[in-house]
């Protein structure tokens, strides 16, 4: 015998809730002014707290119309310029993986590649190859490097990493990284010299001749015309003055230390930079920013600061007074300007970002196994 349910029902005195009341409730409450108090609290406000509340609200979006700028912007990079492939001497066709850039005064740039090992000249037009020579791609394909002087289609490289303007007019110098070289190109005669370094792996100071590098990155040069360079295995700075001579400038070994130059030290640095009498380097290995101010090195900024895990800065780029600072690991550009960072430009790509060239409000950056600039507004 199926067991019957007993329903429960309201009890018969309970009254239904009227929504009358509450629907005159909801009007009436609808009607009370911003400025208005509960009868429990006193009179409305006066003309002079409605004014101090309306100032308060000014400033209250005055503050996050601040905030909003200073917070990350991510930027739309659109792919510009010509794409970066070149064949191989046994016919295949690979893809560019650029590395660095420097822009030119006709509005082209002069991008460093690391996987063919030659320099390109890339415009809206289009890219060729203006210096090195592509050799033959292994199983992996993997371009091998090499090392020759001479024109400058037949020169050969090994992961060129960085390239300054020097000199004449169409003068650069190329960081030769794995010939452990600085080399010089001169556009305009259609040549490739080796400028510092004799190849040995072991850095050692001395004339341009018989220095070396243990891998030579990120350049600068300062208001004197002395020459900055990166040694990033070398985990230190070296300095080429105007006499010819090669010295080290800062890092005594692999470290992280702060301080006067006989205790500082450095972590794999990768790029240097020079600015307002400072100069700027970028400590991959230590995930930092550090500082050469008044002969002893800070740091200016590090991973702790971006409240971040990865910091990795790879590339310091100078332009109108304003140092930009690529991180590779967040995948971002930002700025610092008058002592602090001012501004961060987030990559929407998410792709590895190694470098970037700025030309009045656009920047133009290159990204690790992309054959294209990428181009945004700054």
């Amino acid at each position: 015998m199926k067991r019957q349910l007993k329903q429960v029902r309201p009890p018969v005195n309970a009254k239904a809730p009227q929504a009358k009341n509450v629907k005159k409730t909801v009007k009436k409450r609808s009607k009370k002014s911003l400025f208005s108090l509960p009868k429990h609290a006193g009179k409305e406000l006066t003309k002079q707290q409605k004014a101090g509340v309306l100032a308060f609200f000014a400033l209250f979006v005055a503050a996050l119309v601040l905030l909003l700028c200073l917070l990350p912007r991510a930027h739309s990079f659109a792919p510009w310029g010509g794409s970066m492939q070149a064949k191989t001497e046994d016919g295949r066709v690979l893809s560019a993986s650029p590395s660095a850039s420097v822009a030119l005064a006709d509005g082209s740039f002069l991008v460093c590649d690391s996987a063919l090992h030659v320099i390109w000249r890339v415009s809206d037009e289009g890219a060729e190859i203006v210096a090195g020579k592509v050799g033959r791609a292994d199983a992996n394909g993997i371009v091998q490097g090499a090392y020759a002087d001479g024109a400058a289609l037949e020169a050969r490289f090994d992961t060129p990493t960085a390239i300054l303007a020097y000199g004449n007019e169409g003068g650069y110098l190329i960081s030769d990284g794995y010939n452990r070289v600085i080399r010089y190109l001169d556009l305009n005669a259609g040549t490739v010299i080796t400028f510092a370094g004799n190849g040995k792996s072991a850095p050692a100071d001395g004339t341009l001749e018989n220095a070396s590098f243990a891998f030579p990155a990120g350049m600068c040069t300062d208001d004197a015309g002395n020459i900055y360079v990166a040694d990033t295995l070398g985990h230190s700075v070296r300095k080429i003055d105007s006499s010819g001579y090669v010295s080290t400038f800062l890092g005594k070994g692999q470290g992280n230390v702060d301080g006067s130059f006989d205790v500082a030290s450095l972590s794999y640095p990768t790029d240097v930079a020079y600015l307002d009498g400072e100069f700027f380097i970028a400590d991959r290995g230590n995930a930092a920013l550090r500082v050469v101010r008044a002969g002893e090195l800070f740091t200016a900024f590090g991973k702790a600061d971006m409240k971040s895990t990865h910091f990795s800065p790879e590339d310091l780029t100078v332009s109108d007074g304003v140092l930009y600072v690529t991180d590779s690991a967040n995948g971002a550009v930002f700025t610092y300007q008058n002592g602090a960072f001012s501004r961060l430009i987030s990559v929407a790509d998410g792709a590895l970002c190694t470098s970037c060239s700025v030309k009045g409000t656009r920047i133009y950056a290159t990204f690790a196994a992309c054959d294209r600039l990428k181009e945004a507004a700054l």
